[in-house]
C-alpha cells in the first residue's frame, strides 16, 4: 500500500485518527510547531518538509487533525496551493469543509461494523444524497430493503411501517438534520442504529470497561455545583455511605468537608487547563476527557481515566445519550450530562441529582450561580451556558432511562429543571438512616 497520507498534526486529534486508521499508508505527521521527533513510530515534519513532499506526488492527500485550529490550517493549506486535504475534527468525521473527503469515513465504517453483508437493513439520508449512498452500498455488497427520505414529512411513518421488518438502521446524514433519530434511539425498536460516518463507534478505553455494570442495581447521587448545594447535605451523603459522582470545581468544598465524591469528571476545558495540579490530588475515581492534550502529556493525568469526549451538533434534534462509557461520552454542553452517562453504564437502578440548579443568572464572577463565591475567579475562563441545549439532553436523558429500565430523579432544591421527576432530599437521607 502506498504512503500517501500526510496528517497535519500531532496532537489529540491525530492520535485518535491514526489509532483507527493504523500506519501503513501514513508517510509522515506534520506538524507547524513540532515538539518531538515521531508519533506511532512516523517521523513529524515541519511545514515546509511536507510541502515538497506533498508537490512530489499527485497521490499525496494531507487530512488536518486538530480540535480547535482546523480553519487556521485549511487556510494556510490553501495559501500553499495544497489543495488535495480533507479535516478530522472534533466531531470525529473526515469533514468535507470545502472539498469532501466522506468516501474514506464511509468505507471506513462499513470495514469496521461489519456491515458489507448486512441483511434487512435500511438507510436514512437525504433526497440528494440517497443515489450516491446506494452506489457506495451496493459497491461494497450491503443488503439494502428501504430507502428513507430524510427530508421528507412522512419519514418517521416510512420507517415505522417496516421497523420490524429490518435490523440495521444506517444513518447517511449528520444528527442534526436526522429527522428520525430520536424516534431510533428513545422507543423500543428490534434494529441497530449506526451513523455512515462516525469514527466512535472504535473508540475505547479497555480500562473504563471494568465498570460497566459494577453498581447493578444501586442507587447514586450526582453532586451539581449549584448554589442550592449544602454542605451539609454532603455530610449527610458521607455518614450514609451513599456513592456519590460530582464534576469539575467540586474540589471547592473539600475545605469545608469531610465528603469526598467517589467519582470524578471533568471535561471544561479551561477547568483542565487551569487546574491540573488540583485535579491530579483529589482522591477519587477521576474520569477525565480526552480534549487538553497538554494534560495527558504532564505527569497529572498519572492514575486518571482518559475517556473520549463526542462533541456533534444536533439541533434541532436531542443528543445521543451513549450506552458505552468505555468508548466515549457526548458532550451535551453540560458535564452532567456524561455524569449520567457514566452512572448509567455503571448500572445504577437509581440516579439522583442534587445540586443541579438550572438557573443561571446575574455576573457569573460574582459566585450567584455556585455553591462557592470561589468557584470563578476574577481571572478564571469559562464557556457560556446553553440552557437549549442543556434541556435538550436532559430530556434525552429521561426518555433513554425510560426504555433501559433505570430512574433520574431531581433531589435538587428550588431551582429549573423538572425534566425528571423531583423527590425531598430529606425524605430520601432519612428513609435510608430508619433502615
Amino acid at each position: 500500500m502506498p504512503k500517501n497520507l500526510i496528517i497535519f498534526g500531532a496532537g489529540e486529534a491525530a492520535k485518535q485518527l491514526i489509532s483507527i486508521i493504523g500506519t501503513s499508508n501514513i508517510a509522515y505527521i506534520a506538524d507547524n510547531f513540532p515538539k518531538s521527533r515521531e508519533l506511532f513510530g512516523i517521523e513529524i515534519i515541519d511545514f515546509e518538509t511536507m510541502k515538497k513532499f506533498y508537490q512530489s506526488s499527485d497521490e499525496t492527500v494531507v487530512i488536518v487533525a486538530s480540535y480547535d485550529y482546523y480553519e487556521e490550517i485549511c487556510q494556510k493549506l490553501e495559501a500553499n496551493s495544497i489543495w488535495r486535504f480533507r479535516v478530522w475534527h472534533r466531531e470525529g468525521v473526515i469533514n468535507n469543509y470545502k472539498y469532501g473527503m466522506n468516501d474514506f469515513a464511509f468505507n471506513m465504517s462499513l470495514e469496521k461494523l461489519g456491515l458489507q453483508n448486512a441483511k434487512n437493513a435500511a438507510v436514512c439520508a437525504n433526497e440528494s444524497e440517497i443515489p450516491a449512498i446506494r452506489e457506495k452500498l451496493e459497491n461494497a455488497n450491503v443488503n439494502i430493503r428501504y430507502f428513507i427520505q430524510n427530508d421528507s414529512p412522512d419519514a418517521l411513518s416510512q420507517l415505522q411501517k417496516f421497523s420490524d421488518e429490518i435490523d440495521v438502521l444506517l444513518i447517511g446524514c449528520s444528527r442534526s438534520q436526522c429527522s428520525i433519530i430520536d424516534y431510533a434511539e428513545t422507543e423500543p425498536v428490534n434494529f441497530r442504529t449506526y451513523f455512515l460516518n462516525d469514527y466512535e463507534y472504535f473508540q475505547c478505553n479497555e480500562e473504563i470497561k471494568k465498570y460497566a455494570g459494577i453498581h447493578k442495581g444501586k442507587r447514586c447521587f450526582i453532586i451539581g455545583n449549584g448554589p442550592s448545594l449544602r454542605m451539609s447535605d454532603l455530610e449527610i451523603l458521607q455518614k450514609n455511605n451513599e456513592i456519590c459522582c460530582a464534576t469539575n470545581k467540586i474540589f471547592y468544598a473539600f475545605d469545608d468537608t469531610n465528603w469526598r465524591p467517589h467519582y470524578y469528571l471533568a471535561q471544561d476545558k479551561f477547568i483542565m487547563q487551569q487546574y491540573p495540579e488540583t485535579i491530579s490530588k483529589i482522591d477519587s475515581v477521576k474520569f477525565i476527557a480526552d480534549r487538553v492534550p497538554d494534560f495527558w502529556d504532564s505527569d497529572y493525568s498519572k492514575g486518571c481515566l482518559k475517556y473520549h469526549i463526542k462533541t456533534e451538533g444536533f439541533l434541532p434534534q436531542m443528543p445521543e445519550f451513549s450506552t458505552d462509557f468505555s468508548r466515549y461520552s457526548v458532550e451535551g454542553t453540560t458535564v452532567t450530562y456524561s455524569a449520567l452517562q457514566l452512572t448509567a453504564y455503571m448500572g445504577f437502578s437509581e440516579i439522583f441529582l442534587l445540586g443541579v440548579d438550572f438557573d443561571y443568572s446575574g455576573d457569573m464572577r460574582k459566585g450567584e450561580n455556585h455553591f462557592s463565591k470561589k468557584y470563578v475567579s476574577a481571572t478564571d475562563k469559562f464557556g457560556g451556558w446553553s440552557p437549549d441545549k442543556h434541556l435538550l439532553a436532559y430530556k434525552k436523558a429521561e426518555l433513554v432511562s425510560r426504555l433501559r429500565g433505570f430512574k433520574i430523579y431531581n433531589a435538587t432544591r428550588g431551582g429549573k429543571l423538572e425534566i425528571f421527576e423531583r423527590v425531598d432530599f430529606e425524605q430520601i437521607v432519612q428513609n435510608t438512616e430508619e433502615r
